[in-house]
């Protein structure tokens, strides 16, 4: 497999679509909710917040995918099954 890291200056000019993802397990990693949200189409980043004060993950994140029909394909979906949980 073949791994490509993205900054946010290089991903400048291109239309991204963002997709929220609430009620997510603390202990997910990145690379899970890559690989569960690319049946979708390509992940561009997944982005996971941290508390600022704490350094705790927060209960949420987003994915960012490159095209609306990705980013509409995981929004129709509704329900996710993510490492046993449903987001």
């Amino acid at each position: 497999a073949v791994s490509i890291m993205l900054t946010k200056d290089s991903l400048a000019g291109f239309e991204l679509h963002k997709v929220h993802l609430g009620r997510l397990p603390l202990d997910v990693t990145a690379e899970a909710i890559r690989e569960t949200f690319s049946r979708f189409g390509v992940v561009l980043d997944v982005h996971l917040p941290k508390d600022n004060r704490t350094g705790d993950r927060k209960n949420f994140g987003f994915v960012t995918y490159g095209t609306e029909e990705a980013s509409s394909a995981a929004l129709a979906a509704r329900r996710v099954d993510l490492c046993g949980f449903e987001i």
